[in-house]
């Protein structure tokens, strides 16, 4: 990870307003990486003691003093200026308010640019105390407070529009200095100071020209500049990009309900004079963008409120005007099954899925439309092993295997196909065999031939994918799944190494500085969710490590538990810096199944204070959405796996009452559930409610029998 120091100071009074003539105001400083930056000691390259503020320094000193080390600076340690500008005399007389706009607005665009070029990084921040009015009040200085929630509001505001992404693991941080007493801040002051004599023009001879304009040659600037959604909706319409107009009335945050329909019925007017290739071009090109948005994001509550609001609001309106919208409905509510599914919200993927199956039944009996109904119920099987009703997903799955391999089979028996494919592979029919993979691993008892079956499975599914290595990471994944089911620890780690590298190689050992740059790649490269997913594969693999008593059980934790991305999992420790970017409140699955498998670990170990937590952590997650019922099927095993800890340990056991409350609960829920919707149910998860209360109620006496049964049982149950 690239780590970077930015040294900041302001130039100017930030009181300006659209109607000022001087030059406006900015930030300005020093970005230098951390490294570099220690090859120089400030001590002695900032010796002189009377130069320490640029603005009290006449034009010789600046000349031969101030211009010489900037300079100096950047040749040694490959440094960039960096300024925040107001080039467009933003404000209204607030200097206080403007300053920390100006200063946060920089601040979110030099991260982004930064994490551009180079991924996730660490920007250690030294900024200069500040004073300004404040309301009536004469100078006051301006708070660390004031400037966290300055910038993370401005982070919140630019994230709802969907404007602005951040690197889970970036970390910024910033702390405030005297100007004249920091020395970092002294050669900040003399590069803003500089800058403001150059704008003015006040280096009047040739080699000063020539010194500043290798100084600036490369500096970064970044302004307050932000389109309005009026503006950029209009621009869009004027250029007839409907979709990127109807995605800007959507994300956009500063818009009301009442502007929304506003905005959509200038849209619909601007289609009446399109061309009907040109409108379903667009609405095609709108799915693409809902497809996209959907994919980058974390949040599943948010992104859900969005497509809602194109299905109810959007759609209804192109139905009316017979546009083209039936596949645009379909991706969205295939995108809204799939945030429900993960997000175990199984009683509102009943009614998209029902929603869902009107569609695929309305549309016409085309053959392009068979692969929409492959996919719908490829989510169908999703919500069937969710809903842990597995030998269900199973039998829908089997059905639609032999489905494509008929329909395969049958293809190339055409001469014309045979002549121009030798063989056929399809993405959807690797799709079907990932989903009986996945129904197959949750069944309990896998037999031996059933492992063979499904590595039989998992490398025609393999073959199915273009040669690309990101096309098969899901599938690599599981098939490390399938060996560490089996209780192969080396060949699981490799299978889990080349989903994220396909150049890793299996070997019978485990490689402590391959596991590095196995996490390094993971903590550089992936989204925080992909990270999630990684780490639950990985714990996954931890704890049946520890079942199988391996010899690589401690090894693969400390490799773990050294790498910084175990932090992404630990609760944040305490910094005397304070750092503007929060890591997110990842609390949903998968960190439910990591917390449990470190808990087994810890358990395994003797440690059961750390497996008490880990296990309380888990419950936690599992306990905070009541509606999401994937999570409060597993918090059942959770609770019977801590149970078994309590009795062990000679505790009472007030899981044990959780676990038949919660089953008790969920028997309720799910059959209020069934009078709703009589095609898609919960019969199958009905009965293993049923045998789960029978199971867990025998255990009330608390004896050491009972202890081994509910872990049993949480095994038998578990992830």
């Amino acid at each position: 990870m690239k780590q970077f120091q930015l040294w900041l100071d302001e130039s100017g009074c930030f009181d300006e307003t659209s109607d000022s003539r001087d030059l406006y105001s900015f930030v300005g400083g020093v970005l230098v990486e951390t490294e570099k930056s220690s090859q120089i000691d400030l001590k002695t390259f900032l010796s002189s003691k009377e130069y320490n503020h640029a603005m009290t320094l006449d034009m010789k000193a600046k000349k031969e003093y101030v211009i010489p080390k900037l300079l100096d600076f950047k040749k040694y340690t490959d440094a960039r200026y960096i300024f925040f500008e107001n080039i467009e005399y933003y404000g209204n007389g607030d200097n206080r308010l403007l300053y920390l706009q100006v200063l946060s607005e920089g601040l979110l665009q030099l991260t982004q640019l930064l994490e551009a070029k180079y991924g996730p990084i660490k920007l250690a921040i030294i900024i200069a105390s500040r004073l300004a009015q404040k309301g009536d009040e004469k100078l006051v200085h301006i708070t660390e407070e004031e400037y966290v929630r300055c910038f993370r509001k401005l982070l919140h505001d630019k994230q709802e529009r969907n404007e602005f992404t951040v690197h889970e693991s970036t970390q910024v941080q910033f702390h405030l200095e005297r100007a004249t007493k920091s020395l970092p801040l002294i050669l900040a002051d003399f590069a803003s100071n500089t800058r403001r004599m150059y704008y003015r023009k006040k280096f009047k001879d040739r080699d000063s020209k020539a010194s500043l304009s290798i100084l600036f040659e490369d500096a970064y600037t970044f302004s307050m500049s932000e389109l309005s959604s009026d503006t950029k909706i209009r621009i869009l319409l004027g250029q007839n990009d409907l979709s990127e107009a109807i995605m800007e009335v959507f994300t956009s945050q500063n818009m009301t309900g009442l502007q929304q329909k506003e905005y959509l019925k200038l849209i619909l007017e601007r289609m009446s004079h399109l061309s009907y290739r040109l409108i379903k071009s667009q609405i095609r090109q709108l799915t693409a963008e809902i497809l996209a948005y959907s994919a980058r994001q974390d949040n599943y509550d948010e992104a859900s409120s969005l497509l809602k609001q194109i299905e109810t609001q959007l759609i209804p309106l192109l139905k009316v005007q017979k546009y083209p919208y039936e596949v645009l409905e379909y991706e969205i509510l295939l995108q809204l099954s799939d945030m429900y599914l993960r997000s175990g919200q199984l009683v509102e993927v009943v009614t998209v899925l029902t929603q869902l199956k009107e569609v695929v039944q309305l549309s016409e009996n085309s053959l392009e439309n068979i692969f929409l109904f492959y996919r719908m119920r490829e989510k169908l099987a999703v919500f069937y092993i969710d809903s842990y009703q597995f030998s269900t997903a199973i039998q829908l799955m089997s059905e639609m295997r032999e489905s494509f391999e008929g329909l395969m089979t049958n293809l190339l028996t055409y001469p014309m196909i045979q002549t121009n494919f030798s063989t056929l592979k399809s993405e959807y029919y690797g799709d079907v065999l990932c989903m009986e993979i996945y129904a197959r691993l949750f069944r309990n008892q896998l037999l031996f031939e059933e492992i063979d079956f499904l590595r039989e499975l998992s490398d025609t599914a393999l073959q199915q994918y273009p040669l690309f290595h990101g096309e098969l990471e899901r599938h690599l994944q599981y098939r490390s799944r399938i060996e560490q089911k089996e209780g192969n620890i080396p060949e699981a780690i490799y299978w889990l190494m080349r989903a994220i590298d396909e150049t890793y190689c299996f070997s019978e050992t485990i490689n402590q500085k391959e596991l590095k740059r196995f996490w390094d790649t993971i903590y550089t490269q992936e989204t925080a969710i992909s990270q999630l997913f990684y780490l639950m594969y990985y714990s996954l693999i931890l704890a049946q490590a520890m079942i199988e008593k391996s010899d690589w059980a401690d090894c693969l934790y400390s490799s773990l538990a050294e790498h910084p991305i175990f932090q992404l999992i630990q609760k944040e420790k305490k910094n005397t810096d304070i750092h503007l970017l929060q890591a997110s409140s990842l609390y949903y699955h998968p960190l439910d199944i990591i917390y449990w498998n470190l808990a087994e670990y810890h358990r395994a170990k003797g440690q059961v204070k750390e497996s008490f937590s880990y296990y309380d952590q888990a419950i936690m997650i599992c306990s905070r959405k009541k509606g999401t019922l994937t999570l409060q099927l597993r918090l059942v095993a959770i609770l019977a796996a801590r149970a078994s800890l309590e009795i062990y340990e000679k505790q009472t056991a007030p899981s044990l009452k959780r676990a038949i409350q919660c089953v008790q609960s969920l028997e309720d829920k799910l059959a209020r559930q069934s009078i709703f919707s009589k095609e898609i149910s919960f019969d199958e998860t009905m009965i293993v409610l049923k045998g789960w209360r029978e199971q867990l109620e025998a255990c009330k006496d608390h004896t050491d029998t009972s202890s081994e049964v509910l872990w049993a049982f949480s095994q038998e149950w578990r992830y």
